[in-house]
């Protein structure tokens, strides 16, 4: 049977994303095609959205995010990842 992983990818504090992936998991869960799991970022300790504030407004509390702001990593690389954090419906 097929496989299919509802990933959770932001693990910022107050993040909303985690009631929307537990919503369509719940809805995938009534299909008998497949199964589903939930995948939740957070729970691999990963340092990705792990600060209050958006990148844009460099506020930044954790020390590996002011290295890689820094340009101390790697002078320049681009990320694009959906956030829909900030999105009214």
């Amino acid at each position: 049977m097929t496989r299919i992983g509802i990933i959770l990818g932001s693990t910022r504090p107050g993040r909303n994303g985690e009631a929307v992936a537990k919503w369509v998991y719940e809805l995938a869960q009534k299909r008998d095609d497949a199964t589903f799991e939930l995948v939740d970022v957070a729970d691999y300790n990963l340092p990705l959205y792990d600060e209050p504030f958006p990148a844009m407004m460099q506020q930044y509390t954790k020390e590996h995010t002011k290295v890689w702001s820094m340009g101390e990593v790697c002078p320049k690389f681009r990320f694009k990842m959906g956030n829909f954090q900030s999105c009214s419906l």
